[in-house]
């Protein structure tokens, strides 16, 4: 990774690259000006504008189960992406506490802004990185994913968890393995797009292994003749499928076990004879 800001810190550089790879990130190191900007700590403050926007989020969602996963899907994404981006691709992972992050959300337009205000980050040892005055340096890429794991589980994630629990009276357990898949989407995307998809089967039961993450979610490896893709192996739903003119997903769990064999085993033939005949016109 090269950074073409030789004064940004090292979080800045890492988050201007993590920028550039998807016109949908938009990740800022240090506070943001303008009242656009939430603290995220505001959205389970009754009472707040964030709390405001985050109830009519809810309610523009008539099914309780869809509404708690997709607002967790929603809560979860942009931060997460930031933090995969990081330690993917320079062992830089920002500050995850709930109260450095404030965001500027706009549901209309799909749009979330993510702020890490402080411009702390974790890193390892004994890299560039770590020599910054606003770096917590970790002894190794294990101790870094651990840390990654403790911030999401112990201060970001539960008041979200805790907030739809209450509004949707879906279970604590359930609202878990939900974030638990995100996750492990979020990190096996991120991976392909990095370029580093190799090591999500190492990494991804490492990330989603402990309480209260721990679950059914994991990944597998299709094949079909030479062609295979890396899924992950989800452990709960997202509900989508209870929409009108909705069907499940590819690998949710809900569907039949052979219904979901079918359709695997159809797309894995359908891909592999779509790479064969790009392979042929590109000969």
């Amino acid at each position: 990774m090269s950074h073409q800001n030789e004064t940004a810190t090292p979080l800045e550089a890492t988050l201007a690259h993590i920028n550039s790879l998807n016109p949908y990130f938009h990740f800022f190191a240090g506070p943001q000006q303008g009242e656009e900007w939430l603290p995220a700590a505001d959205l389970f403050r009754a009472g707040s504008a964030a709390s405001a926007l985050l109830d009519q989020m809810i309610a523009a969602r008539p099914d309780r189960y869809y509404a708690a996963a997709s607002i967790l899907s929603f809560y979860i994404t942009q931060p997460m992406c930031a933090a995969i981006g990081g330690y993917l691709s320079s062992q830089v992972i920002p500050d995850l506490t709930l109260e450095n992050i404030a965001l500027s959300i706009r549901p209309a337009e799909h749009y979330v802004a993510v702020a890490f205000q402080r411009g702390a980050f974790a890193t390892v040892a004994g890299g560039q990185a770590a020599a910054h005055p606003h770096a917590a340096a970790l002894p190794s890429p294990e101790a870094l994913r651990q840390h990654f794991v403790a911030q999401l589980t112990e201060s970001y994630i539960p008041p979200m968890i805790a907030l739809l629990r209450a509004r949707t009276s879906i279970g604590e357990r359930a609202l878990w393995a939900n974030a638990a898949d995100r996750l492990a989407g979020l990190f096996l995307w991120m991976a392909q797009m990095i370029g580093r998809e190799d090591c999500s089967e190492h990494e991804i039961p490492a990330l989603v292994g402990q309480p209260p993450l721990r679950g059914k979610t994991g990944v597998a490896r299709e094949q079909h003749g030479a062609y295979s893709e890396l899924f992950v192996r989800r452990g709960s739903c997202c509900y989508s499928y209870r929409l009108p003119g909705q069907e499940y997903c590819l690998n949710c769990p809900v569907q039949p076990k052979e219904t979901q064999r079918q359709r695997m085993a159809e797309y894995m033939q359908k891909t592999a004879q779509e790479m064969l005949e790009k392979q042929a016109v590109e000969a």
